[in-house]
């Protein structure tokens, strides 16, 4: 019998993933290689889990800044982080491949052009910049302006339940589901 074989069936539980800029082929082999092995598989649609907190009203109400004031702050600071979304799609695309021996050059021009196509909109770039290196960028200016400094914490608490993220709101259900709590 396979080591897999073994194991399939005799844990189970719920994982939730960051999607760590891995393509929608990857997301699906690694929940389905999790469910063969008797495991469900969450992998967020946004970068990570802080991404979610990056809500610019929530923010505006941390700060005392206007929403649109916050909008302008953030569209500033993922401005500076394309190179590293650009190099993070580039290497988890690279760790997708087989045959690793092919030069990373066409990889480079295909996330490239995807990052092209969309980088205008800084919704979806507060999706795909890590959200760490966004709060940290944020800080910097709302210190530089004398407001207080976010958090994720500081933001999460700020969060009004209509702007929870529909998919963030789905897999707190689940766990409660799992939980027993539902």
């Amino acid at each position: 019998m396979a080591g897999g074989e073994a194991v399939a069936g005799a844990v189970t539980g719920y994982v939730i993933l960051d999607r760590d800029y891995h393509s929608q082929t990857a997301v699906d082999r690694i929940i389905r290689e999790l469910k063969d092995s008797g495991l469900e598989c969450h992998i967020w649609m946004r970068h990570e889990l802080e991404s979610y907190v990056l809500i610019p009203s929530a923010i505006a109400r941390v700060t005392g800044l206007t929403e649109n004031r916050v909008w302008i702050m953030l569209a500033e600071v993922t401005e500076e982080l394309r190179g590293v979304v650009l190099g993070g799609m580039v290497d988890a695309r690279f760790s997708e491949r087989r045959d690793r021996r092919v030069t990373p050059g066409p990889l480079v021009e295909e996330c490239g052009s995807e990052v092209d196509q969309r980088w205008a909109d800084v919704a979806w770039r507060l999706e795909v910049c890590p959200a760490k290196e966004v709060l940290s960028g944020l800080n910097r200016q709302l210190q530089a302006e004398r407001r207080t400094a976010v958090s994720t914490y500081t933001v999460a608490r700020a969060l009004y339940r209509d702007e929870v993220p529909g998919e963030m709101a789905e897999v707190l259900r689940r766990v409660d589901r799992i939980a027993g709590k539902e």
